[in-house]
């Protein structure tokens, strides 16, 4: 599975309120990623892509290229990851 930046910047429609902890995810599924405040919601399509499993890591082992749930990331860690994407 693969993500573009249109899907990391699902990020900015995360809630910002302490209130409720998971409006501050991110929902990253095979088919999808969406985020809401409770009052927009963005839902954008992940890229489609052929079955080879990518990324290897160091040990050659496959990271998550077959996630079958839902994963949710908080949308600070995102932000941070997204300032290392050119």
């Amino acid at each position: 599975m693969l993500l573009s930046r249109a899907n990391l910047d699902c990020k900015d429609f995360a809630s910002t309120e302490n209130i409720r902890r998971i409006l501050q995810t991110v929902c990253v599924t095979p088919e999808n990623t969406v985020a809401t405040d409770s009052y927009t919601l963005v839902e954008v399509s992940t890229i489609k892509t052929d079955d080879k499993p990518y990324p290897c890591g160091a040990n050659k082992e496959v990271l998550d290229a077959d996630i079958q749930g839902k994963l949710l990331i908080p949308a600070s860690a995102i932000e941070k990851a997204g300032k290392n994407i050119p």
